[in-house]
């Protein structure tokens, strides 16, 4: 496995973000989608000029209205997280104990001696080699 430098990571989390925020948008537009397309359907049928005036109109507001009522989750949507987008690359790749977030620790500073460096700058070269092959997921 060849090991990724952080700037590799960092674009897999960007790609892995773009995928779990289209997830999400094409999750919102599924319905206004088929809403609409029903309406259209109605519309090209030739049975609203068979209808009576007031049913027509009755129809054509209740189809409306479910495509607007439908698009209510467009204003829910919400750009996803870094986390997020570390937590899909680990388990899409089968990744365990979060060797992506682990990779961004840092190391505190109060009481840091030679050796606790070299433990924390081996603990981390090995979570960097566990990331050789990371998986965004379709």
């Amino acid at each position: 496995m060849a090991e990724l430098d952080p700037a590799q990571i960092e674009q897999k989390i960007t790609i892995a973000r773009l995928a779990l925020a289209w997830e999400a948008m094409w999750d919102a537009l599924c319905w206004p989608l088929i809403s609409g397309l029903g309406l259209t359907a109605l519309i090209l049928s030739g049975l609203l000029p068979l209808l009576p005036d007031f049913a027509r109109f009755v129809a054509l507001l209740i189809a409306v209205g479910a495509v607007v009522w439908s698009l209510r989750p467009l204003f829910k949507l919400e750009w996803p997280s870094t986390y997020h987008a570390m937590r899909r690359i680990e388990s899409r790749s089968n990744l365990f104990n979060r060797p992506i977030s682990t990779a961004k620790d840092t190391l505190s500073e109060a009481g840091l001696d030679g050796r606790s460096l070299a433990l924390w700058q081996e603990h981390k070269r090995r979570q960097l080699a566990l990331l050789g092959n990371l998986k965004v997921g379709t």
